[in-house]
């Protein structure tokens, strides 16, 4: 120990006394507190169950020493160094920063950890072969896939029709597509019933567009669709009323050329009619989907525009961009009162799902696609969930199908 002597004057005379400095005997400092730091995380979001690493200082390198929270929700740290910190996502977490509690001091992140909500269940397989750019739509508790990109000589197989019962979790085969076999058809439902319009094939556009009874498993066909003659577009169905948005010509003029062309069809009366032009910028990589009375489309390109469409006033409305990768190919649908769009392929295929709340113009990253990655898949709704199956990527084609509860 280290003393030190001490006399002090009093009335009474001088008084000694001794103390004992802080120290150890080499009359060393005290040792610092632990000043943990978080440095970075890995990976930046997640599910409830995610496992994430944490790299930071000072760490203990006991587990039950540090205490862990996604902003304020605890969670089990499961492998620790003083440097490194292993956990799951807890149950309840939101999304916020990082905190690391070691022997009383705190440490917390510079950046969000975001929760991905929403939940992908593997369902029983589409009933034909694997293929992409086909169609769909939902009618009721049932949802159809019909149409495919040829991948060798063209056949009617490609037009077979596969009703979905979500009740069922089934599929059967329904009376095949009887137009035109072709690829990247646009579809649609009205009044219990589904539409495919417009499609290449062999070399050509179709302005064939047919209407599919559900009750009576027939298909009609019904007005040609009368716009420009365009693929790689979007169609969405609002208001009692079908519509047709912008799109691409690859093959018929020497060089491709776009089309802001908006078109609307009415099934009382089986007509088409143009209406307000697309006001942004055309680039071939949408996807549409809508809420109500309103029709939404955008997420492709570089840009990643994206913009309403009030069926009521056909006016158009610049609404927050995407925040995902501008894609192509991609899917587009609404579940309640909000809308989803998501997948297709940038460099290469996207596995991510965003969702857009109109009341309050903004963008929330969903749980990821838990499948193979792919682009041009079909996608519906039906009973406020999403579905989405087949596409493809670069080793083939597919036939499994996803359910997604927001």
């Amino acid at each position: 120990m280290n003393f030190k002597n001490y006399f002090v004057l009093t009335t009474s005379g001088l008084i000694f006394f001794s103390s004992c400095k802080k120290g150890d005997s080499n009359n060393n400092p005290p040792p610092s507190p632990v000043l943990p730091t978080i440095l970075s995380f890995s990976p930046a979001y997640g599910q409830v169950g995610t496992q994430v690493t944490i790299t930071g200082t000072d760490f203990s390198p006991s587990p039950v020493e540090n205490a862990l929270k996604f902003n304020g929700t605890a969670a089990l740290v499961t492998a620790a160094s003083t440097t490194q910190l292993v956990t799951t996502v807890p149950t309840s977490a939101t999304t916020g920063k990082l905190s690391v509690t070691v022997k009383n001091n705190t440490a917390t992140s510079t950046d969000d950890f975001l929760i991905l909500r929403g939940s992908w269940t593997r369902k029983a397989d589409y009933g034909g072969a694997g293929r992409n750019r086909s169609a769909g739509f939902s009618i009721g508790n049932k949802g159809y896939i019909v149409t495919a990109y040829q991948l060798g000589p063209l056949n009617n197989d490609d037009n077979d029709l596969w009703e979905y019962d979500a009740s069922a979790n089934q599929w059967t085969r329904k009376a095949d597509f009887p137009g035109i076999d072709r690829e990247n058809a646009l579809s649609f439902s009205l009044g219990g019933k589904g539409y495919i319009t417009l499609g290449y094939t062999g070399g050509q556009y179709t302005r064939e567009t047919w209407e599919y009874d559900p009750s009576l498993d027939k298909w009609i066909r019904k007005a040609d669709f009368p716009g420009k003659l365009r693929e790689f577009s979007v169609s969405f169905s609002a208001g009692g009323k079908g519509f047709v948005g912008p799109g691409v010509d690859f093959y018929t003029n020497p060089s491709i050329t776009y089309t802001k062309e908006l078109w609307e069809y009415d099934p009382i009366v089986n007509q088409w009619a143009r209406k307000v032009d697309y006001p942004g910028t055309v680039n071939g990589g949408w996807a549409a989907f809508a809420i109500s009375d309103k029709g939404y489309l955008g997420g492709g390109g570089a840009a990643k525009e994206f913009w309403e469409y009030n069926t009521v006033n056909g006016q158009w409305t610049s609404r927050a961009p995407y925040p995902g990768i501008g894609f192509s190919d991609g899917i587009g649908f609404s579940a309640g009162s909000k809308g989803y769009l998501g997948f297709g392929s940038s460099l290469a295929p996207i596995s991510d799902l965003w969702e857009y709340d109109p009341a309050t113009d903004k963008w929330t990253r969903k749980a990821d696609f838990p499948g193979m990655v792919r682009d041009r898949p079909v996608a519906f709704m039906i009973n406020n969930k999403g579905y989405v199956g087949t596409g493809r990527n670069s080793t083939g084609a597919f036939k499994d199908f996803w359910e997604f509860t927001p």
